[in-house]
């Protein structure tokens, strides 16, 4: 089974991705357009705000303009803003209305681009006409992201479909991840400690319900840090693939985060962390 980026809800969360979780008539889709280099989004509409993300260059973002000056948008699962002249506004005039009858090249990309969300049969041979199947499909994908269902596609639907982060229509099972995090000892490496756990760039506690889909990939981060003037920081990033086994029966992760000691007389020492991920139907 090929494998795709993961995509991995968390109920109490927003959705991983760069736009948000329905499409609307507020939200404006916009290309980050810096020299070089990613944008910051920052906390608050401040220069002088922190900085919550980089975003590279290129991405596409749903944001809400907020005054002359600031966008607000989300990425990683996080809400912050970003600068509006860094960003390059996408024009939906490129898109028409299109429904059933209608015909052309569009119309395929349109198909082809839900069969890349499991809205058609894997494979399947796809023409350019929007035939009673592409209407259905139309449907199903206005179903699943909680659109009307009208069985046309709107250029701001299609603006979703291209730039947006919709939901596919693979099987999605939720799931309880219970976080386990202990190490044998610190080795002269630190005394306080803080940990950070995240599925696919979205924070994580034990016990969060999250949302597993049967064939993607999802990627479990883990950082340790060691709470000095100071710190030194170790961190893991693994991708794992949600075959049937796991999505039928659950399953567990284990990960070896090491933090070593770069300065003072116990530099090169180093404490070992043993992060356990247990994903429970």
């Amino acid at each position: 089974m090929k494998k795709r980026i993961a995509v991995i809800v968390l109920i109490v969360i927003s959705m991983i991705a760069c736009a948000p979780a329905a499409y609307g008539a507020d939200y404006q889709y916009a290309k980050v357009a810096t020299k070089q280099g990613p944008l910051n989004m920052r906390k608050t509409a401040s220069a002088k705000a922190s900085v919550l993300e980089k975003i590279p260059k290129d991405t596409i973002l749903a944001v809400v303009p907020v005054g002359n000056v600031w966008c607000q948008c989300t990425y990683n699962g996080k809400d912050g803003y970003v600068m509006k002249e860094y960003l390059s506004f996408l024009d939906l005039s490129q898109f028409r209305t299109i429904v059933p009858n209608d015909s052309g090249q569009d119309v395929l990309q349109l198909k082809e681009r839900l069969q890349e969300l499991y809205f058609f049969e894997a494979g399947a041979k796809l023409s350019d006409q929007y035939d009673s199947d592409t209407e259905t499909a139309v449907r199903a994908f206005q179903a699943a992201q909680g659109m009307e269902e009208t069985g046309s596609a709107s250029p701001e639907l299609q603006a979703f479909l291209f730039w947006g982060t919709p939901k596919n229509n693979l099987p999605a099972r939720k799931m309880t991840v219970t976080i386990a995090c202990s190490c044998s000892g610190y080795n002269h490496v630190g005394g306080n400690w803080s940990k950070y756990y995240s599925i696919n760039g979205v924070k994580v506690s034990s016990g969060d319900r999250v949302e597993l889909i049967l064939g993607e990939s999802m990627v479990l981060y883990s950082k340790i840090t060691e709470q000095d003037k100071s710190p030194d920081v170790g961190s893991v990033k693994e991708t794992i693939e949600i075959t049937q086994e796991f999505f039928d029966n659950g399953f567990t992760i284990t990960q070896k985060v090491t933090v070593k000691e770069d300065m003072g007389r116990y530099a090169g020492c180093k404490a070992v962390w043993t992060v356990t991920y247990t994903f429970a139907p």
